[in-house]
C-alpha cells in the first residue's frame, strides 16, 4: 500500500486536480491508518529497525501512539522522507555522527589505553573474520539464542541487541560480512557481538 501512496502522490504531481487520483491516494490513507509500524517503516526504507530508531530520536521520523500500539510512524513523516530520498541520506548523516563521536573518544584517551583499545580492535576483527569464514545459518540461530540470553541478563543495550537482531535475520551472507566491516560502525558493533560470548563459553 505504501508502494501504491506513493506512486499516486508522483502521478499527482503531473496531474494536478485529477479526482481520480485524489480518490486514490484518499482510498489507501485510509485503509493504510495514520500510522505503521517501526518494522513496516524500515522495509519502506530499506534500512534496519535500529537506524529507523535513530531517525525516530533525531526528529527525521515522527511517531504517534494508536491502537495498534506506541510508537507508531506517521504515515505522512515517513512518505516525505521517502520522497526526500530514501532513508539513505539520513542514514549516512547519523552514522557519520557516530563516527565522529567514535573518533573524539579515541582522541581524549592517554597514548597506552589508545594503543590498547586498537589492540583489542584488532583482536575482535581477527576473531570475527575466523567465524565469518565457515559461518552458517545454525550458527547464526545460536547466535540469536546468546543474544537473547545477553539481553535477558542486561549485559548489553536494547539498541545493540536490537542491531544485532536486525542483522541475524538477514541471510548469512549479510551477517559475515557485516561481522568483519572495518568501519567505526563495524568496530562498535563488535563490541556488543554474541560471537564474543559464545568464543568465550568455548575457551571455558
Amino acid at each position: 500500500m505504501l508502494d501504491g501512496l506513493l506512486g499516486l502522490r508522483r502521478v499527482r504531481t503531473l496531474l494536478p486536480g485529477n479526482t481520480d487520483v485524489d480518490k486514490g491516494i484518499e482510498g489507501i490513507k485510509t485503509a493504510l491508518g495514520e500510522a505503521v509500524s517501526q518494522r513496516t517503516a524500515a522495509r519502506a526504507l530499506g534500512v534496519t529497525h535500529p537506524e529507523v530508531s535513530k531517525m525516530i530520536s533525531a526528529k527525521k521520523l515522527k511517531t504517534v501512539d494508536t491502537s495498534r500500539g506506541k510508537g507508531q510512524v506517521e504515515v505522512e513523516s515517513l512518505l516525505e522522507l521517502i520522497e526526500a530520498g530514501g532513508g539513505g541520506h539520513a542514514v549516512v548523516e547519523l552514522k557519520e555522527k557516530r563516527r565522529e563521536k567514535i573518533e573524539a573518544a579515541k582522541a581524549e584517551l592517554p597514548d597506552g589505553k589508545r594503543d590498547l583499545a586498537q589492540i583489542m580492535e584488532m583482536r575482535a576483527l581477527a576473531f570475527h573474520r575466523a567465524m565469518a569464514r565457515n559461518l552458517d545459518r545454525a550458527t547464526c540461530e545460536r547466535a540469536q539464542e546468546v543474544l537473547a540470553e545477553l539481553r535477558s541478563e542486561g549485559a548489553i543495550s536494547d539498541q545493540q541487541a536490537d542491531e544485532w537482531e536486525a542483522l541475524l535475520d538477514r541471510p548469512v551472507s549479510d551477517v559475515a560480512a557485516k561481522m568483519v566491516d572495518y568501519s567505526p560502525a563495524g568496530v562498535e558493533l563488535r563490541k556488543s557481538s554474541p560471537f564474543n560470548a559464545m568464543g568465550r563459553r568455548a575457551d571455558d
